[in-house]
């Protein structure tokens, strides 16, 4: 396939690629985990 051509407002749309996602669900995992630990760990 053929480049497509550089549009001017192309900058403006953020492209959100699979590392990013999994980036996200990672951070996503290790704040729930985290949250869940304080949750336990806290005296009833």
């Amino acid at each position: 396939m053929a480049p497509r051509p550089k549009m001017e407002h192309e900058d403006d749309v953020p492209v959100i690629t699979v590392r990013t996602l999994i980036i996200i669900h990672v951070c996503l995992a290790l704040f729930i985990l985290l949250w869940g630990w304080l949750d336990w760990s806290m005296p009833q």
